[in-house]
């Protein structure tokens, strides 16, 4: 798991989103491993969000964590790249 997180992550101030985060779990070792990092977490589950919400209090990572509810959430279109 380390080496997938260090080969797929942002080194920088970029923001990471997480479709199907659960419990947070993958998501917040991330945000453990890069502390400029801010990340999104989506998910249909209401009590894993709050697991997550939770989890990312007793880590110091909840200022870094926006957690949506999968039917609340509304992504921007891709902007083309031509």
């Amino acid at each position: 798991m380390r080496r997938l997180l260090e080969q797929g992550l942002p080194r920088g101030d970029e923001r990471v989103l997480d479709l199907g985060c659960g419990g947070g779990e993958w998501l917040l070792r991330a945000l453990a491993t890069r502390p400029r990092v801010r990340a999104d977490g989506v998910d249909v589950s209401e009590e894993a969000l709050g697991r997550a919400r939770d989890a990312a209090r007793d880590l110091g990572v909840h200022d870094r964590l926006v957690l949506h509810s999968q039917e609340a959430a509304t992504l921007a279109p891709a902007r083309s790249r031509t």
